[in-house]
């Protein structure tokens, strides 16, 4: 790098003084680590700060191309249309990227990459890099806690109502039917009552837990809120499909649950509205809700009469 601050022949020496000290201050001593690379992304130049960040000291990177600072071949390539872009022209890019550390350790940085003059009068690029590990973490935490439920960990209203939209969308390009239930637990004040507001805590927990194992990673499982949970399921294409996934439901509240060491096992009964929803109809993902609840709460009535824990809605589509 000094290369480029001596190249001008005609520099004064009180200007090269300036020059060097310039250069110490904002390569040397700057407490963000900073990398060059050529077009190839091979490494020719580090600072200090690389040593503290990633645990390389500079001998060990010179000549060395960048993927050994990427997690994975996918970062390293992932990265190339950005830098391509840098290195045509003159733009300043800033942007969050996780690179790995010498011991294998994955950290989040804060990068900036702008294109540089190389002494082979070949454009690189000047990258520079902060720890952002910590503030990656608490904002991946609060996106987690926007978009989940406190307690059982399930989404919540909020991620429903944008999930909703979503598999929507996807319905109508693909024609396939989606199935919505919504679920109420039987008598669950009155477990609140008698055994306490934890034991219900257990409760929700225990159901949020056996939904996510007897169901599929990609069906979408939701509390509403209270002890209502909402459940969204895509590609929903016979009755046996159906069938099966009201099935799996079932299974989750078959085993009694121990809400605390000194309580007996108890039984969770569980009403359920359901609801199939044909995206190609005018009917809004919304209504489709309104649907299922309605549904619901006829189930709830049929309470002590009822041969299963469920109630289609009128408006659903029938398979033949």
């Amino acid at each position: 790098m000094l290369e480029l601050l001596i190249k001008n022949k005609k520099a004064t020496e009180y200007t090269f003084d300036y020059l060097l000290s310039y250069y110490r201050v904002l390569f040397e001593k700057n407490p963000a680590a900073i990398f060059v690379v050529d077009k190839n992304r091979n490494l020719i130049d580090v600072n200090p700060s690389v040593y503290r960040l990633l645990g390389y000291k500079r001998e060990e990177l010179i000549g060395k191309n960048a993927s050994i600072l990427h997690p994975n071949e996918k970062s390293y390539f992932r990265q190339q249309p950005l830098f391509e872009k840098i290195l045509d022209s003159d733009i300043v890019v800033t942007f969050e990227r996780s690179l790995k550390r010498k011991d294998g350790r994955i950290i989040w940085t804060q990068m900036t990459g702008s294109r540089i003059m190389l002494p082979t009068e070949e454009f690189g690029v000047l990258w520079s890099a902060v720890d952002s590990t910590e503030l990656h973490r608490l904002r991946k935490k609060l996106e987690y806690s926007a978009g989940h439920d406190y307690l059982t960990g399930l989404y919540n209203r909020s991620s429903l109502e944008c999930e909703l939209e979503r598999v929507a969308a996807r319905a109508q390009r693909t024609g396939e039917k989606i199935m919505v239930c919504i679920i109420d637990l039987d008598d669950f004040k009155q477990i609140n009552d008698e055994y306490g507001h934890h034991a219900g805590d257990v409760v929700l927990k225990t159901v949020a837990r056996r939904l996510r194992t007897n169901l599929r990673s990609s069906d979408f499982i939701s509390r509403f809120g209270g002890d209502e949970f909402v459940l969204i399921f895509e590609g929903v294409k016979s009755k046996r499909s159906v069938d099966v996934i009201l099935s799996k439901i079932d299974r989750s509240f078959k085993q009694p649950m121990r809400i605390s060491p000194s309580a007996s096992n108890i039984e969770i009964e569980y009403s359920m509205g359901v609801y199939i929803y044909v995206p190609s109809s005018s009917i809004t993902t919304n209504v489709a809700l309104r649907f299922a609840d309605s549904a619901l709460y006829k189930c709830k009535e049929l309470k002590g009469k009822r041969k299963i824990n469920w109630v289609f809605s009128d408006k659903s589509f029938r398979f033949t």
